[in-house]
């Protein structure tokens, strides 16, 4: 992608971060600035791709339910809910009995 390409690029998301970032890395390295343009075009391409490459489709409420040979696992949230239902349910038992 030649420098003349980069219009649909933003500058402050794409090209900015990613010179500064080769850049630290040439002078980390104790090496001078490129000779030219053509340097940063892929990691400023990759960088563009990245930006606007669709979000997966996620689990609602971060819920995983885990299958293991025919049974059903909780997550460990799932676990941990069940666990504090079942403390609140014997607290409010005992409260019942006093």
């Amino acid at each position: 992608m030649p420098a003349g390409n980069w219009k649909p690029i933003d500058t402050d998301l794409d090209i900015f971060p990613t010179v500064e970032r080769l850049m630290f890395e040439r002078r980390r390295r104790g090496q001078g600035p490129p000779r030219s343009l053509e340097y940063f075009q892929d990691a400023i391409a990759e960088a563009f791709a990245t930006r606007n490459r669709e979000i997966p489709e996620g689990n609602r409420n971060g819920h995983r339910t885990i299958k293991t040979s025919g049974s059903v696992k909780q997550s460990p949230q799932e676990a941990l809910f069940a666990a504090a239902l079942a403390v609140d349910a014997e607290l409010r038992e005992k409260k019942l009995n006093q």
